[in-house]
């Protein structure tokens, strides 16, 4: 008897008003059939194909604002003829600055889904910390996978994001797959990751250089910012930038107090940039500065636009000192909610046979619903999602759904108004029920696609606004329950955080009539 969510969902916020191409792809190929395999963690020939492991190319490129990575294989799907992995990593890791970072994805088969995160390195140990999430995806039609991190996610030992002139060296993909049914749950010694078997697949890369992003400086001047590219939804907007600026001229340099000005080369058009006034720095000197934009209302979704923030010294004669960084506002593609985008949309994707089995218990098993503005969402399959009963004998189903891509801006809610929730729903009998729930904001923490909140772990919830709705009867054919979403004080004017997300969570009380 329990309730679906059809097709057509809508949640209508009340929010405020809170480039360039990629570069040309540098592509790494590898050659098929060359997977490697462990059994006892002991080298051995490869018994079949792993074709979901097994690499044909690295492709690297960049934006202004981000680097994709995008990971060919031989085949993601049904591997007919070959042996299909039961769960798969892909880890791309190369040193830039002095530093080691990596971004991998993990494709969780039960739930069929795809998890990218970023991570650094130890350079003595060689093991991994996790450091925020990432975009990322991986598409059986296609056979391929692909991971994005914004520019700043690989700051060099300086804390100076990528720029044109520096390098990833040593870079490498490690592909790794286990075989069905060979993933083994109690770890045992000398067993690698309690892994019975596993199949690797390796490219070596070797050097990418980076081809965005302000060059480097000279006369001991430097220039950074820590979160140089904005996201935008292309609204009118001021926004803040905060930009280091360093005098290290080295040497026996005895010149203790320069003066140096700022100034704005390549403005986009409609642009207005406030500059500081001419500072003062003594040799080792540092400085703190806010620079403040104001763009104008562009509806562009993708690409970037940028200028150069370069400093220089403050006199005709002051010689070739100077340093760069590049500010700017990259157009997300698929919009945030918020400003000219309030309305957001439920889409829906099939989970799998496997999951379906598994049954309401563990809930949302035979379908996912997420959050996005787009209406027309190319991912959409438009499914009937089973809620989750919550707890035995319970009267109460709820489901979770996340903001996909996760909140890359802030949000800006109008606490004295109303939005509204439509909700199509059907039942397999004759019932009575009322929708009601809540908006979440979560603190920083790894990208989520299961939002139950035995998922949250210890990230920070806060309510930023309630659902209600009134009593409605349900039968088999679709009906719509209504709610009216009353923003809370939490709502108006939360900041943008790295790695937050948003979550809905909805609650249908049914009972029989």
């Amino acid at each position: 008897m329990e309730p679906r969510i059809l097709p057509a969902c809508t949640l209508l916020l009340l929010l405020a008003s809170v480039a360039s191409p990629p570069a040309a792809a540098d592509t790494y190929e590898d050659a098929t059939a060359d997977v490697r395999m462990r059994v006892l963690n002991q080298w051995t020939d490869a018994p079949g194909a792993w074709d979901g492991v097994d690499v044909t190319a690295l492709h690297v490129e960049e934006d202004p604002s981000y680097f994709h990575f995008r990971i060919d294989l031989v085949d993601l799907s049904t591997n007919e003829g070959g042996v299909k992995h039961d769960a798969a990593t892909y880890f791309i890791s190369f040193a830039h600055g002095g530093k080691l970072h990596a971004a991998g994805i993990f494709r969780n088969i039960l739930e069929d889904a795809w998890y990218a995160n970023q991570y650094e390195v130890d350079p003595e140990t060689g093991s991994t910390r996790w450091v925020a999430p990432l975009d990322g995806d991986g598409s059986d039609a296609e056979g391929s996978a692909w991971i994005r991190a914004p520019r700043e996610a690989f700051l060099d030992a300086h804390g100076a994001p990528p720029v044109r002139g520096s390098a990833f060296t040593d870079l490498t993909l490690t592909a790794m797959g286990h075989g069905g049914g060979a993933t083994c749950c109690v770890t045992i010694e000398d067993i690698n990751r309690g892994n019975m078997v596993e199949a690797v697949d390796t490219v070596e890369a070797g050097v990418y250089e980076v081809q965005h992003g302000g060059r480097e400086g000279q006369g001991g001047l430097r220039l950074t910012a820590e979160r140089p590219f904005r996201a935008s939804n292309g609204g009118a907007a001021v926004l803040r930038y905060a930009v280091e600026a360093a005098y290290e001229p080295g040497g026996d340099a005895t010149d203790d107090n320069r003066t140096f000005a700022l100034r704005a080369e390549g403005v986009p058009d409609g642009w207005r940039v406030h500059l500081p006034e001419p500072l003062t720095l003594a040799a080792g000197g540092r400085a703190e500065l806010e620079v403040l934009v104001e763009t104008p209302f562009v509806h562009q979704h993708g690409g970037s636009d940028a200028f150069d923030l370069v400093l220089e010294p403050d006199a005709p004669d002051g010689g070739a000192a100077h340093a760069h960084v590049a500010l700017g506002v990259h157009y997300l593609e698929v919009p945030q909610p918020s400003g000219h985008h309030p309305r957001l949309w439920l889409p829906s994707v099939a989970l799998g046979e496997f999951n379906s089995n598994l049954g309401a218990p563990l809930g949302n098993a035979d379908g996912r619903i997420y959050l996005n503005a787009l209406e027309d969402d190319p991912g959409d399959e438009a499914v009937a999602v089973r809620m989750a009963q919550w707890g035995a004998g319970s009267s109460e189903y709820r489901l979770y759904a996340c903001l996909e891509p996760g909140l890359l801006m802030g949000l800006d809610m109008d606490v004295d108004g109303t939005g509204a929730l439509e909700l199509p729903v059907s039942a397999d009998a004759p019932m009575q029920g009322a929708v009601s729930g809540r908006i979440v904001h979560l603190g920083p923490g790894q990208e989520m696609r299961s939002c139950y909140p035995g998922s949250w772990g210890d990230r920070e919830a806060t309510d930023l606004a309630t659902l209600a709705g009134a009593a409605t009867d349900l039968a088999a054919a679709p009906r719509s329950l209504e709610a009216t979403l009353a923003p809370l004080p939490a709502g108006d004017r939360v900041p943008y955080t790295p790695g937050a997300q948003l979550v809905l969570e909805l609650a249908v009380g049914a009972y029989s009539p």
